[in-house]
């Protein structure tokens, strides 16, 4: 784990991984995940010849919360951490819920991209077109929790103790919606351990960074994506019972130059099998 500390003191955690003098990409983590998420994605950057930094958002892993972020927050962190690093342009890949931080840098700091890919991302769940695949009880979740907060930091604390003293029956519970192909791809040995890591160093700082960010996908984002003004590249499978295709087809409509890719029969996890072609994109 490498650290640098920003500007307000804060203390900002990222892993390295693939060609250390590749393309620089910064990569944004699922939800609830960290860093650890990329050190199964070494090869395909290695063979893409990128350079990926994998970063822990702030209250995730080793970052430091940060007190009333929101979504749009999140590029002056990458902008500092790159300036720290010394890298002048770069990629931004995130993987569900770093998807929407994907979007916040391509709006926000558009100077400063090569490229963008948002891989099954989470979208806007204040739009009804893009929450429409979810089933009904988890539209009127998110509702509550917009509501009610604090609902969402004691259902994310028990989450953090469970996942201390039983992380793999937390596991296990997690996938019982997953299709067939997404059920392939994380019951494989390498896949297995990883997210077993990496639930275990989610809640390194304790629970308030992850349900902070779950109120966050829950409310409006505080920018607009049709206000995006260059091209992101966005790949979402039909069969995702995690994040539902509507979130997909939501954010290539609504993100002026999009360049979508829909994959049939493929889940959420799609993108440790498919990280070779999304790197190739990048970098290309």
């Amino acid at each position: 784990m490498n650290s640098v500390r920003l500007s307000d003191g804060r203390t900002l955690t990222y892993d390295e991984h693939g060609d250390p003098n590749g393309r620089p990409v910064f990569y944004f983590h699922g939800f609830p995940s960290c860093r650890v998420e990329a050190e199964v994605l070494d090869h395909a950057a290695t063979r893409r010849s990128v350079r990926l930094i994998a970063i822990d958002r702030p209250g995730f892993g080793g970052s430091d919360f940060q007190e009333d972020r929101s979504i749009p927050d999140w590029p002056s962190d990458v902008k500092e951490l790159a300036e720290q690093l010394g890298i002048q342009r770069f990629a931004v890949l995130g993987v569900s819920g770093g998807g929407p931080y994907v979007a916040a840098c391509a709006a926000k700091i558009p100077e400063l991209l090569d490229k963008a890919a948002i891989v099954s991302g989470w979208a806007p769940a204040d739009k009804p077109a893009a929450t429409s695949g979810l089933p009904w009880l988890s539209r009127a979740t998110l509702a509550f929790w917009r509501l009610v907060p604090g609902i969402v930091h004691l259902t994310i604390w028990w989450l953090a103790l469970n996942a201390r003293l039983f992380p793999r029956l937390v596991l296990r519970l997690s996938q019982r919606r997953l299709p067939p192909s997404d059920l392939q791809i994380v019951e494989r040995p390498v896949m297995k351990a990883m997210r077993l890591r990496a639930l275990r160093e989610v809640f390194r700082r304790g629970s308030r960074g992850p349900a902070h960010e779950l109120v966050l996908f829950a409310r409006p984002w505080r920018f607009r994506v049709e206000d995006i003004p260059i091209e992101v590249l966005l790949w979402h499978g039909d069969s995702d019972t995690v994040v539902p295709i509507s979130m997909g087809r939501y954010m290539a409509g609504a993100i002026p130059k999009c360049r979508a890719t829909y994959r049939p029969n493929e889940g959420h996890h799609m993108a440790f099998d498919m990280m070779d072609e999304v790197l190739g994109a990048l970098v290309a």
